[in-house]
């Protein structure tokens, strides 16, 4: 069945006639006709419809418009931005009688007023922009008791964990982050520094020196892994084990934490026994040295 219509003063016998003749889709036809804001479009098989207010009287620069629809296609913006244009003190030039004016409210990206040092900022953004900051930094010390001096209104403060002070070269910080960022470093490497016996200057009460587990005194020179060991001697980790262990090998020791030499561990069954030898004038201090010196098996045979 064919619905008619009248678009202008000309009558269609159908909607696929006036759409033909217009350049336009059929769904963009249906909509005009039952819209308030198309009131050139008629038919009585589709009769107005109620949007809730969707198609309003505006006035925008002194131009009039039949509704926000049509300013968004005058003026190439999103209903969006016009609605809010609309709505704000900021643009005196759009009126709309159905849309009052309500104060400006930042957007949740700017933030909202703010006094730091005195100084009164429109917005978080524009004051983290003043001082080279990031917005999420500015409201947390807004929030901080620790700055009494960054106040908003907006964001009350709340008790925080206190400092944790340290000193870096004699020169006092109040806390472990001023410390980082004067140095140039990030945070996780001032800690590092500051628990590590390699940085005597970094000190922090709170924060102690963590020596190594293990300290081993080999030839005369200190290592902290037997890893280490074994890639100088040349040997395996498991046979730096055992001469550490051995009280035969004076020269593998382990060291304690005050770099005192821990006492070598007695031989599960009975005590050490003195296991030097000496071959061709070459004093040993053990028969393994001696298998090692020569590259050969044992010389239990030829010290017989």
């Amino acid at each position: 069945m064919k619905k008619s219509c009248t678009i202008n003063g000309v009558c269609y016998e159908s909607g696929k006639a006036a759409s033909d003749a217009l350049g336009i889709p059929l769904g963009t036809l249906r909509n005009r006709l039952i819209s308030h804001g198309f009131p050139e479009y008629r038919s009585r098989h589709h009769p107005k419809r109620d949007f809730g207010g969707t198609y309003r009287l505006c006035s925008i620069a002194g131009v009039e418009y039949r509704s926000i629809a049509s300013a968004c296609r005058e003026l190439e913006l999103s209903p969006y931005k016009i609605k809010t244009r609309l709505a704000s003190l900021d643009y005196p030039d759009y009126v709309c009688a159905d849309i009052p004016k309500k104060p400006s409210v930042p957007r949740k990206g700017k933030g909202y007023p703010c006094t730091i040092d005195g100084i009164d900022y429109d917005s978080e953004q524009a004051a983290a922009d003043a001082l080279g900051c990031y917005t999420s930094g500015l409201r947390i010390r807004l929030q901080s008791s620790n700055f009494p001096e960054y106040v908003s209104k907006h964001r009350p403060k709340k008790e925080r964990r206190t400092f944790v002070s340290c000193s870096v070269a004699g020169v006092e910080y109040r806390s472990i982050g001023d410390a980082a960022r004067e140095a140039g470093v990030h945070y996780r490497e001032m800690v590092r520094r500051l628990v590590s016996p390699d940085y005597p200057d970094y000190v922090c009460d709170k924060r102690p020196k963590r020596f190594p587990k293990h300290v081993f005194m080999v030839n005369g020179r200190k290592y902290f892994t037997l890893q280490e060991i074994a890639d100088v001697e040349g040997l395996t980790r498991e046979r730096i084990r055992q001469k550490v262990n051995d009280p035969s090998y004076v020269h593998y020791r382990r060291l304690l934490p005050n770099d005192l030499p821990a006492p070598k561990p007695e031989r599960k069954f009975g005590k050490a026994k003195d296991d030097s030898c000496g071959v061709a004038g070459v004093a040993y201090e053990s028969r393994h040295a001696v298998a090692e010196a020569s590259g050969g098996g044992t010389f239990r045979h030829r010290l017989r």
